[in-house]
């Protein structure tokens, strides 16, 4: 009975919200979440296992490139913290506690609201092929209704990016356990360098294929854009991933003027500069090439 009661803990969602519940969601599904009123951030337990985090005896039989991980746990890591930054999250202090006209001064917060609305712009523009039909009027993703969750991916990325780009440097736990992508997969070094292997986990990781009823249903209902826009959105907007694969200014992946929220995370290399040359740790360069 007593171990019936701790799998029903682990298996059963809550029966109600603000903490009407131990969890938001079984420990099954493949979940993340941050609560703003209690300041806290709950990873469910199948997160720690593969795709996102390889396992203990995998990771020791057949060592995997450490961007996996990163492009993979860190950016889930780093946007449930990004939800502390949103318009939601900006109305807490840190001790959970509705802040009346949010926590930001009058000033940040028009300079807020002035940033994000780039970026609902942005997602007002994404097209769903899947459901648009020739000669009607195209189906596009709501961007004021993702907005939140936009930001977050965008904070995630960005601090994922800049974590895995410390860990690559010397003394960086990368460096230190041989986890580059030359040390563990010599044949994928030859195509990838290790800050792109972080860039294509990060963008594996929301891959979905969807019949098109579901993907009508979750156009309506849910908070989230579908995964391709998430990658599209995130990964066009952050600095880092353009300098990886060497993306001209003014193309997609690159624009003149990205749309940046979060100022200091993910800049590695961006900007108006020229990008970095394309190597990694070991010397060798990927040969991807920038995505159109």
């Amino acid at each position: 009975a007593a171990a019936r009661g701790r799998l029903a803990r682990l298996t059963t969602p809550p029966a109600g919200a603000r903490g009407g519940g131990r969890w938001r969601s079984p420990a099954c599904v493949m979940d993340a979440s941050h609560t703003p009123w209690t300041n806290t951030v709950t990873f469910n337990a199948v997160l720690r296992r593969w795709p996102v985090l390889p396992s203990a005896a995998a990771a020791a039989a057949a060592p995997a490139p450490a961007a996996l991980a990163y492009g993979g746990a860190a950016f889930v890591g780093g946007l449930e913290f990004g939800h502390a930054f949103d318009p939601v999250g900006l109305g807490y202090d840190a001790a959970g506690v509705a802040v009346p006209g949010g926590s930001l001064s009058p000033a940040a917060r028009a300079a807020f609201t002035n940033r994000t609305a780039c970026v609902t712009a942005l997602y007002d523009t994404f097209t769903v092929e899947q459901l648009s039909v020739p000669g009607a009027p195209p189906v596009t993703v709501n961007g004021a209704a993702v907005l939140r969750e936009a930001l977050a991916d965008a904070f995630g990325v960005a601090a994922a990016a800049d974590a895995f780009a410390a860990a690559l440097g010397p003394g960086g736990r990368v460096a230190a356990a041989g986890g580059s992508v030359g040390g563990t997969n010599p044949a994928l070094a030859a195509v990838l360098t290790d800050a792109q292997l972080f860039w294509v986990a990060t963008a594996q990781f929301w891959g979905v294929k969807w019949s098109a009823a579901g993907l009508t249903r979750y156009l309506v209902a849910d908070a989230h854009a579908p995964g391709e826009f998430r990658v599209r959105g995130a990964l066009s907007q952050t600095p880092a991933f353009a300098a990886a694969f060497g993306c001209p200014v003014g193309s997609t992946y690159r624009p003149a003027e990205p749309c940046i929220v979060y100022e200091g995370g993910g800049r590695g290399g961006g900007g108006g500069a020229a990008p970095p040359p394309r190597t990694g740790p070991e010397g060798g360069a990927g040969v991807a090439p920038c995505p159109a």
